[in-house]
């Protein structure tokens, strides 16, 4: 057989194993490919997993905190040792807001109440607010004088003004921090007049009165001297009696005139100390060496608890104050 013929029938051979070789190698790919597919797979199986277990335990959560913010007490649980009982009494003073007559007194209520409460405390860091919610938190506190005969004391935080301190002035005794500023004694009215701007934009308001002093001042009008004259005196009226509140209840204690005293400026603690606005310059720390040596302070919360665990109250308060409030530092 000659050379050619050898190489014809050697070259099948050859091809039959490269092709098997070829075979092999797509298969191997494809194994590989399999398993990389099937990690990855297995991958985006545990964390889908975890996605689903970290939701569900968060709507547990969630779930668990509802139910208990519904259930659960408006305040601490009661002390079972001798204890301080400290009130919030911060931010604005209204209605519905944390520092509104509702909630104050429902934590006054139950701290009068609990016979483990040697002292209680109101915790003051208020620029005021409205004087009937204060009136009524002053009726609170002399019906709880009355029915326990418990001491009552203040604490000013930065600020304790206006109405926190219409509230202060009935305890039987004010402290305030060193930094502390205390005072705007009197009463305030204000309003934006904005008749010019509606003048320029054609707007007029047409108001139809059965007397004259009808419906008061409106944003949109001039005011009338009826008017002006009318809201004065009601300031007046307002302001000398919240003075001559302060004068009824500190008594022989202070040591500033009328003028000055209903001046509705703020002092400084010292300033306040020295007129006798206040009884002392302290914290809350210092009384625990003192006055409340040896007694647990139960610290009061009107907020619900899913409020406090999430901390709702102090973030919205926090933009609050960092836009409204004046600030000390």
């Amino acid at each position: 057989m000659s050379e050619q013929q050898n190489q014809q029938h050697e070259k099948p051979d050859g091809n039959w194993q490269g092709a098997i070789i070829d075979v092999a190698a797509q298969a191997a790919q494809h194994f590989a490919h399999q398993e990389q597919r099937e990690k990855h797979e297995a991958t985006w199986r545990k964390v889908r997993r975890a996605i689903f277990m970290g939701l569900a335990v968060g709507g547990f959560l969630t779930y668990w905190m509802f139910v208990r913010s519904l259930a659960g007490s408006s305040v601490e649980g009661d002390p079972t040792t001798d204890a301080v009982a400290l009130i919030p009494v911060q931010g604005e003073i209204a209605n519905s807001t944390r520092a509104s007559a509702d909630k104050v007194l429902a934590m006054l209520d139950r701290a009068c109440d609990n016979k483990k409460v040697k002292y209680i405390v109101l915790d003051i860091d208020s620029p005021g607010g409205s004087p009937t919610e204060a009136e009524r938190m002053v009726s609170g506190l002399n019906q709880c004088r009355a029915k326990s005969g418990k001491p009552i004391y203040s604490i000013i935080g930065q600020i304790g003004a206006s109405a926190s301190y219409m509230v202060a002035v009935h305890t039987d005794r004010i402290y305030a921090g060193r930094y502390s500023v205390v005072g705007s004694i009197g009463a305030i009215m204000r309003y934006i007049d904005a008749s010019e701007a509606a003048s320029k934009l054609g707007l007029t308001e047409h108001v139809f009165r059965s007397g004259a002093l009808k419906g008061g001042v409106s944003p949109w009008s001039k005011t009338s001297p009826e008017d002006a004259a009318l809201n004065t005196e009601l300031v007046r009226q307002m302001g000398q009696g919240f003075v001559d509140d302060v004068i009824a209840t500190r008594g022989k204690r202070l040591h500033a005139s009328r003028d000055v005293i209903s001046s509705g400026r703020i002092w400084t603690s010292a300033e306040a100390l020295d007129m006798g606005l206040i009884d002392g310059v302290a914290v809350l720390e210092d009384l625990k060496g003192t006055e409340f040596k040896g007694l647990k302070i139960t610290k009061y919360d009107s907020r619900a608890p899913v409020s406090r665990y999430l901390g709702l109250d102090e973030t919205f308060h926090s933009i609050l104050s960092d836009a409204l409030q004046p600030r000390f530092q």
